[in-house]
């Protein structure tokens, strides 16, 4: 099952905050402002398909749904599974349930990441290993010295004059072509089973400028010590079965234009966020409101 980044905890329609454990102090994550403030026209689509592709493999089933006698379940504990009341709801949950499925397997890939760059024991699991290979691969071939090069991994990050927190996956040493030397880097994790190995969004680079310009990282045990400064390359690192992909981030433009993008969706995420619960109120005529008085 997929888990909140420690100090993190969703709230009723203002998606994820961090909660400093000794302060009090509350922040929205990188992702809940990204979630919250950019547009993602390419949900709909995947949406739809995801709900087509279910229809399909169960089309006998749709089709027996028709002679059922509709049931009229209160929870889905409830649901007969057969009649098409049923079979409809279940093909509007298969969003849901994909999207699910791929973060928990996402999450699990994290884990088994931060399990080897700090040399703690990682369970087996098999829907890992081909993702975990490629992490391998990478560190082998881009020069990675796991004793030497890594700074941080899996840290959360807090930016208090901004007001927002984060999770960065890995600070790391590394060179590329072109690079004279290594140079601190900062990395995000993205694994997918079906997207091409070489993509990334534009707002990976928002996320990733916003996670650079951390003031302190928050450490397991509430304490705070300073963020690695000065970074200035930053990469999405695609874990695939069968390859990876370094991409540098942002895909055009400078890191500095890409966290003046994100502040301008803190923005309009906090004020989204402001308006959660808020209950509309008619404004009356003149008239009206004499009479009401």
């Amino acid at each position: 099952m997929m888990t909140d980044p420690k100090f993190a905890q969703n709230m009723p329609g203002k998606g994820r905050w961090y909660v400093h454990p000794h302060t009090g102090e509350m922040w929205p994550s990188v992702t809940n402002v990204l979630d919250t403030a950019v547009s993602k026209p390419a949900l709909v689509p995947w949406a739809a398909k995801a709900v087509a592709e279910k229809a399909m493999r169960e089309l006998p089933l749709l089709v027996a749904s028709m002679v059922v006698k509709p049931c009229s379940p209160k929870r889905v504990d409830e649901e007969c599974g057969k009649c098409k009341t049923c079979r409809l709801k279940q093909l509007k949950r298969e969003p849901g349930f994909v999207k699910d499925t791929a973060a928990d397997l996402g999450t699990r890939i994290h884990a088994w990441a931060e399990g080897h760059v700090l040399d703690r024991p990682v369970v087996y699991d098999p829907e890992v290993e081909p993702f975990g290979r490629q992490l391998l691969r990478f560190f082998d071939e881009y020069g990675v010295d796991l004793e030497k090069d890594i700074e941080a991994s899996e840290a959360t990050i807090v930016n208090r004059k901004v007001g927002y927190a984060g999770t960065g996956d890995l600070w790391v040493r590394l060179r590329v072509e072109g690079w004279a030397r290594k140079r601190l880097c900062l990395i995000d994790y993205k694994s997918s089973s079906t997207r091409p190995r070489v993509s990334a969004y534009p707002e990976n680079g928002m996320q990733l400028a916003a996670l650079a310009n951390a003031e302190t990282l928050l450490l397991d045990d509430g304490s705070e010590v300073e963020a690695p400064k000065g970074i200035k390359d930053v990469f999405v690192l695609t874990l695939r079965k069968d390859g990876y992909a370094l991409i540098p981030m942002p895909l055009t433009g400078t890191l500095q234009e890409s966290f003046a993008g994100f502040q301008g969706a803190l923005a309009a995420a906090n004020h989204l966020h402001s308006q959660y619960g808020v209950k509309p109120v008619e404004a009356l005529p003149v008239a009206a409101a004499k009479a009401v008085a």
